[in-house]
């Protein structure tokens, strides 16, 4: 599953609009329809500020698995793109950190 697509369902299981997500994170609803598309690039800060804003661990955004990182790749998010090439050990590292040091 597309990291939009896993925001997408947490924002729909959480009966979020996307018009909420928005103004939670000061951007325009189009701009929340293009992340949940993956038409847009994300960075680790949007990825945390989205995490944030859902109320969810960043980890929960992240691709879990090897297959689905590659999935990933297709969609054209640089986000994809960096994590596709990371070993499954970093991966597993940077989510572990991610989920023990919100802040």
């Amino acid at each position: 599953m597309h990291i939009g697509e896993r925001i997408r369902k947490i924002r729909r299981l959480k009966d979020l609009s996307q018009e909420y997500l928005a103004t939670k994170l000061g951007v325009s609803q189009n701009y929340i329809q293009k992340i949940e598309s993956n038409k847009v690039n994300l960075t680790l800060l949007k990825v945390e500020q989205l995490a944030d804003a859902l109320e969810v661990e960043m980890s929960e955004l992240i691709p879990s698995t090897k297959n689905e990182f590659n999935n990933c790749t297709n969609s054209g998010n640089f986000y994809c793109h960096i994590t596709h090439h990371v070993p499954d050990e970093l991966i597993e590292l940077l989510k572990s950190f991610l989920k023990n040091n919100k802040a």
